[in-house]
């Protein structure tokens, strides 16, 4: 996922969804202290 697309979801209040645990490690990590702030829920 492009950074910019997930800044722009997270302001916008939407929900990422992946079956990748690595895919939100990296959209945490592009997110620095935001991204801190995000709750994930694993399905």
């Amino acid at each position: 996922m492009d950074g910019a697309v997930a800044v722009l979801a997270v302001r916008e209040g939407a929900a990422i969804a992946t079956s990748d645990p690595d895919d939100i490690r990296h959209l945490l990590d592009r997110l620095g202290t935001r991204g801190k702030l995000v709750a994930v829920q694993q399905v």
